[in-house]
C-alpha cells in the first residue's frame, strides 16, 4: 500500500520502523557503494540481490531504522556524486 503523503509502499516493515530501499549501480561502482555502506558500520545492512546473468548493474536491499534514515540518505548522497544510483525501491 502506497503512503498518499510521499508515494512509498508501506508495509510490515514500516510498522517495526524499517525502511527498506533497492539501490541499481552500475557493477564497475558496485564496490564502490558496498565500500561506502560498510565504512558507515551502524548506519544499514545491505545485501546483493539476484540479477540475471551477464547484466551491468547490481541490485542492491539496504534496510535502516527510520532513526537512521537520514544518514542513510546522506551517504547515498555521497555515493551518487561518484557513481550513477538509482532507486527503484523504497518501503517504509
Amino acid at each position: 500500500m502506497a503512503d498518499p503523503q510521499n508515494g512509498r509502499k508501506e508495509g510490515p516493515l514500516a510498522a517495526e520502523g524499517v525502511v527498506r530501499l533497492v539501490v541499481r549501480v552500475p557493477k564497475r561502482h558496485a564496490a564502490f557503494l558496498y565500500f561506502q555502506l560498510e565504512a558507515n558500520e551502524g548506519v544499514c545492512f545491505h545485501s546483493t540481490l539476484e540479477g540475471p546473468p551477464g547484466a551491468d548493474h547490481r541490485d542492491v536491499e539496504v534496510m535502516t531504522h527510520r532513526s537512521m534514515k537520514p544518514q542513510l540518505d546522506q551517504v547515498l548522497e555521497r555515493v551518487g556524486l561518484a557513481a550513477p544510483l538509482e532507486v527503484l525501491e523504497e518501503e517504509g
